[in-house]
């Protein structure tokens, strides 16, 4: 019996030995499938970025080229031979005009402008004057039945 005794306390030592390394097999099993999962993470994410960045840099390219283009355009529309010349006669004139202008307004006086302002000034003079008088007949009517009564 002794024996027997001896063969079964190993078999059961045997059989825990297998289960805790089948355990820890488990175990690194399971953290190999979340470290695989989180590489796979990385890697979409680093996908992901590199797309948004892949497209931002074709529409800045495509923006640059199509502004250059417009602004080489207007350019050559607007110079009559000295493109840099003109482009700073027009921003000093832009600058003057900014400065002082009080003085343009003075110098350049629109006729039909003063004409237009004055036609409006006259019609609320004589709408306030017939606001006046409804005021004032308003008032005599609201005394004359106040005191007819």
């Amino acid at each position: 019996m002794r024996v027997s005794a001896k063969t079964s306390r190993k078999k059961v030592l045997n059989v825990k030995r297998h289960s805790i390394v089948n355990n820890s097999q488990t175990l690194q099993n399971q953290t190999d499938v979340q470290n695989r999962h989180l590489e796979i993470e990385k890697d979409k994410y680093f996908a992901l970025w590199a797309g948004i960045i892949f497209f931002m840099v074709i529409i800045m390219i495509g923006w640059f080229f199509k502004f250059r283009s417009n602004v080489m355009a207007n350019v050559v529309q607007n110079s009559n031979g000295n493109g840099l010349t003109d482009m700073l006669v027009d921003f000093n004139n832009a600058f003057d005009k900014t400065l002082h202008p009080a003085k343009e307004s003075t110098a350049n006086p629109i006729p039909k402008q003063t004409e237009v302002l004055q036609q409006h000034l006259d019609e609320i003079k004589e709408k306030i004057e017939l606001n006046k008088f409804l005021y004032t007949l308003n008032n005599e009517l609201r005394d004359h039945s106040a005191v007819s009564e």
